[in-house]
């Protein structure tokens, strides 16, 4: 069986691991694209770093230079401050540091970490997500995060959300619910991700879109009025609009925006006027204004020559990864570049190298169970079947890193 999102992957990891050559390299696969309030400047994340350019794609600078993973980058109100999530301190914190990567401070220190999903409008609190001693299937609720000094968090309901966006005026929040992984196209059923709003004055919750297919990303329009979001087809994410009807009984009212025919737009970014909007698709950020009738733009965004990349071994550079297999839920993902075994998630998180053989391995593939992965290794002109499983067995292949292999 073939696997098109394989290959496709597998054809941008030479990218991701380039090491002193990438400075003449494009930067393919950024992830959390954020772009500023004014709409001329951009945030992302890469190779666990925080980056900004302008909105054309030039003037790509690194903020933050850690041996840890930093994402989530999120542009504040005013256009000063970024907020973003790392692992620096052990657990997913939150911190912020000001446009140009200076004063860095942790604001958040609760053990079990955060997600970040947007700035409230006067820029003095966040909203994350967070999981705690709530009782659910999906224990993540909404939470409100001072972002002048350091305070208790505040729970904002007790039930499940995700991917969560505050109103221009502050006053209600989208958010979704269920639903598959957004990396898994086509899926369609009562499960599928709904949107939804919480008015935050009267707590009242409303379910705004429940189609059967993947509503996710909600964006909210500067008026209020509407909002953007994706909606899943067979061939991945396309952009639409939802508009409120004028009376609350009503049903809104939504359209489509654009659609690429091959793939996904994922990662919907709009600025505080909503006339420039920024996403990703297959492996490049485009910006796009979606009042203007014009295509979207990808943009060329290469690493300057004065910016020297980590050089670690996960980062050499190779001509390309020539297998894959997924394990059975499809989460996981074991590839073959130079010559050696490696893992990692399927959200495209930094790999693992799994082998140090002397041999050169292929012909890999997971077993049922998705505790051992099993390949070839020629040596000397020899061909010996090998195994190797993970020494923290009760955590994921890609995070682990140390690993067991023997024939």
């Amino acid at each position: 069986m073939r696997f098109p999102y394989v290959v496709v992957s597998c054809a941008a990891l030479s990218l991701l691991f380039a090491c002193p050559s990438v400075a003449q390299e494009s930067i393919r696969l950024p992830n959390d694209p954020s772009v500023a309030p004014n709409g001329k400047q951009i945030v992302f994340s890469w190779i666990g770093e925080i980056w900004k350019a302008k909105i054309d794609g030039t003037q790509v600078q690194r903020l933050t230079n850690h041996d840890a993973r930093d994402s989530q980058p999120l542009v504040s109100p005013d256009g000063s401050r970024i907020a973003f999530v790392s692992n620096r301190s052990g657990a997913e914190q939150i911190y912020v540091m000001n446009l140009d990567g200076t004063q860095l401070r942790q604001l958040t220190f609760h053990t079990e970490g955060f997600e970040l999903s947007d700035w409230f409008p006067d820029g003095k609190s966040l909203l994350a997500l967070g999981s705690r001693d709530h009782y659910h299937r999906d224990t993540t609720r909404l939470l409100k995060i001072d972002a002048t000094e350091r305070r208790k968090e505040v729970v904002l309901a007790d039930a499940m959300a995700e991917f969560a966006k505050v109103s221009p005026d502050g006053k209600k929040i989208l958010f979704t619910r269920e639903g598959e992984r957004w990396w898994r196209k086509g899926y369609q059923g009562e499960r599928s991700t709904q949107i939804w709003m919480l008015d935050l004055k009267t707590n009242q919750f409303t379910e705004l879109l429940h189609e059967g297919v993947e509503c996710m990303w909600p964006t909210w329009m500067p008026d209020s009025k509407g909002f953007y979001f994706t909606k899943g087809a067979l061939h991945g994410f396309e952009l639409w609009k939802f508009r409120f009807a004028k009376n609350a009984e009503q049903p809104g009212d939504q359209t489509q925006v654009f659609a690429f025919s091959d793939d996904s737009i994922v990662y919907p970014s709009l600025s505080k006027n909503g006339k420039t909007m920024l996403f990703r698709h297959l492996f490049d950020l485009y910006s796009f204004r979606p009042n203007a009738g014009e295509q979207p733009r990808k943009l060329e965004l290469n690493v300057g020559k004065d910016i020297d990349l980590p050089m670690d071994e996960m980062r050499r550079e190779f001509s390309s990864a020539t297998e894959a297999a997924f394990t059975q839920d499809g989460l996981e993902i074991a590839f073959i570049a130079g010559g050696d075994v490696w893992v990692m998630d399927t959200k495209l998180r930094e790999p693992k190298r799994v082998t140090k053989t002397a041999g050169y391995e292929e012909d890999i593939v997971f077993s049922k169970d998705g505790k051992e992965i099993w390949f070839s290794s020629t040596k000397d002109g020899q061909v010996d079947i090998w195994k190797a499983t993970r020494k923290d067995s009760d955590s994921f292949w890609w995070q682990n890193d140390e690993f067991v292999w023997s024939k």
